[in-house]
């Protein structure tokens, strides 16, 4: 349930609803029970992370996620929130391009997937930051 939340949040957001910042804090909760229970599970850090850049609380964001993908590296999603992350400042930006490319060459087959990860890096490129 709390990776739909997190997925919720970003809807909400887009559309100017400020409803996203309960929803997320209810997603970093559900992703701390979580956590709780398997931390060798990579979804919870997913969870905490996504909600934490909702938050913005980037930096605790970014050093739950690194715990993750040291978990789980190969995860597109957690690759690709990598991505978001380090295209926000200027300085990282090389680095969101290696996370994205990497998310791309993971899920490879799935055209959806490329089409939102490709139009992350174009937004990017065109506003020297992303979302």
């Amino acid at each position: 349930m709390g990776k739909a939340e997190v997925e919720q949040c970003e809807i909400l957001k887009d559309r100017g609803d400020n409803a996203y910042k309960v929803l997320a804090r209810k997603a970093y909760e559900r992703g701390r029970s979580l956590y709780g229970i398997r931390q060798d599970n990579p979804t919870p850090y997913y969870i905490i992370a996504k909600s934490r850049v909702f938050l913005n609380r980037t930096m605790k964001a970014l050093d739950i996620l690194q715990i993750g993908l040291r978990i789980s590296p190969n995860s597109p999603e957690m690759l690709v929130l990598l991505g978001d992350i380090y295209a926000t400042d200027q300085d990282t930006r090389q680095k969101a391009i290696e996370a994205y490319s990497r998310a791309l060459e993971i899920k490879s087959g799935d055209s959806d997937f490329a089409r939102v990860v490709e139009k992350k890096m174009q937004r990017m490129s065109d506003t020297n930051i992303i979302n």
